[in-house]
């Protein structure tokens, strides 16, 4: 399956993103200097704002005209966006749905090393416990696409390098 995002969108008079991806993989990470509109790609590429022009397609399916909610699209932020009265698990839980087995959420928190975590509420979670608990939801979810905006920000490095290895074979 071909992934396939062409963008053009201006961001100020000064910036612009003028993108074109195809890619066989499901799991995109951007890199580059602030403010150069990664985080605005993949809001476009996720449907949550609108791009001057864009076609996004996985396969044969056209994502660009479709709601977010019709999209498919994991995404996993640098801030996670979780549910604050909801639990670890209950956040993790939520993400999948009725999609993934028992035994690939046991095997996800395993690799995003979550388990200690589980019955603790969102607030009292460190910054990378919050960025691991975002990626497993976005995950569990089982995304036809799974973009990534900064999500081992707040994770200490061997960790994330870890959890980024995992991510690869698990996704």
């Amino acid at each position: 399956m071909t992934v396939s995002i062409a963008v053009q969108h201006r961001l100020s008079d000064a910036v612009a993103i003028n993108v074109s991806i195809e890619t066989p993989h499901r799991c995109i990470v951007l890199t580059g200097p602030s403010g150069s509109g990664k985080t605005t790609l993949l809001h476009i590429i996720a449907g949550l704002i609108p791009a001057d022009h864009a076609r996004i397609a996985i396969g044969a399916q056209r994502l660009d005209h479709r709601p977010p909610e019709d999209r498919r699209v994991g995404l996993a932020m640098q801030r996670p966006h979780l549910f604050p009265h909801l639990s670890v698990e209950r956040n993790l839980l939520f993400g999948a749905g009725s999609g993934p087995s028992t035994t690939a959420v046991h095997a996800c928190i395993e690799w995003l090393e979550i388990g200690a975590l589980m019955g603790r509420s969102i607030r009292h979670l460190s910054g990378g416990e919050r960025q691991r608990v975002a990626i497993g939801r976005a995950v569990l979810a089982n995304p036809k696409l799974l973009l990534l905006d900064e999500p081992f920000a707040a994770v200490d490095s061997d960790r994330a390098q870890r959890i980024a290895a995992n991510l690869r074979a698990h996704v």
